[in-house]
Order: C-alpha cells, then structure tokens, then sequence
C-alpha cells in the first residue's frame, strides 16, 4: 500500500511552485523575405520583422512590426480580454520607445484619450454577441 505523502508532496510543489512561471508571455517572430531569397539567407536587414507575443491562454496580447513606417521604429499593438476571454479593447499600432521588446500596457494609457483604441462589448445574454463600441 503507498503511503498518502507520496500523493501530498506532488500537491504541495504545485502549490509552492510561483504562478509567475506560468503566465510568461511565448513569442512567434516571423520574418518575410522582401525577394525570394534561400532560408538560410533570410535576416532581418531583407526581410519584414513581425514578433506576435501570447499568454498562457495562447491568445495574441501584442504584435510588434519591427522597422515599419517612414521612421523605421517598431509599431506594437496591444489586446486585452476580459474574464471569460473575450476580447475586450484593441489598441492601434503607435510608436514605441522599447525597441522592439514588449511594451507594458502603461504605454497605451494615452491611447484612449487620442481614440486609437477600439472596445468591445458584449450584450448580456447567453449568446454573448459582439457590440463594438
């Protein structure tokens, strides 16, 4: 017969183990060539930058284009969901001052005042329909 700390002590290194670990953002940086180019060849100096960052829902939270615009900077934009894991606001591209790494949500604050950000609603029923506001 096993003894029940063999099934406890599972348990409890769950339990001690930081939740921190599990909510890190995973990224995708995908590159598109601007000419047809073999893989090996391919950098980011001829080739489009994009780096798409998830939670641990696997939801996008925010997609960077790297060097886009006339002024070359990177271009974050940024998702929040709601409880249920609706999407709840987009925030439009703006420039960044991180460089491409991914930018806090402090840095869209100002994003509501100047209208570069769409919310989203849900009616109350159970069906849950979109109401874009």
């Amino acid at each position: 017969m096993m003894s029940p700390i063999r099934y406890i002590l599972p348990l409890l290194v769950c339990l001690l183990v930081p939740s921190s670990i599990y909510s890190q953002l995973n990224y995708v940086r995908t590159l598109r060539p601007l000419s047809a180019l073999p893989p090996a060849g391919v950098s980011a100096s001829n080739s489009i930058t994009q780096t798409t960052y998830y939670d641990a829902a696997l939801r996008p939270v925010q997609t960077i284009h790297h060097e886009a615009g006339v002024s070359h900077t990177a271009l974050p934009d940024l998702r929040r969901y709601d409880g249920a894991g609706r999407l709840q606001a987009y925030y439009l591209p703006q420039i960044a001052y991180s460089e491409g790494a991914f930018c806090a949500e402090s840095e869209f604050d100002n994003a509501v005042a100047t209208e570069t950000c769409i919310s989203y609603g849900y009616e109350p029923s159970s069906l849950s329909r979109e109401i874009i506001r």
